[in-house]
């Protein structure tokens, strides 16, 4: 339908559809059709170093776990070094 549907089917994970009726195959065509996702209301999808998971998985990526220190404080310290290090995120949320 769109020229552009490769960039814009991924836009659409975050957005936030209204639950499903016995329209909504029709509405949903409608919706893509009008491009109505380009002014819906979106969740905010975490990264990475907001969550505890989103840490520890990044630790395991850098062969980093969580068990092997004291408290979740230094394992996060030493993640986010390793991040530093490989250039991934220049500065951090606290």
């Amino acid at each position: 339908m769109h020229k552009d549907w490769q960039e814009i089917v991924p836009l659409l994970a975050d957005v936030i559809l209204e639950a499903p009726n016995e329209k909504f195959p029709f509405k949903l065509k409608n919706y893509l059709y009008a491009r109505e996702w380009e002014s819906a209301k979106r969740i905010k999808i975490p990264q990475w170093w907001e969550t505890k998971q989103g840490m520890v998985d990044k630790g395991n990526e850098y062969g980093l776990k969580e068990l092997d220190f004291k408290q979740f404080h230094q394992f996060r310290a030493a993640v986010r070094k390793e991040a530093k290090a490989h250039g991934e995120v220049a500065e951090f949320a606290v």
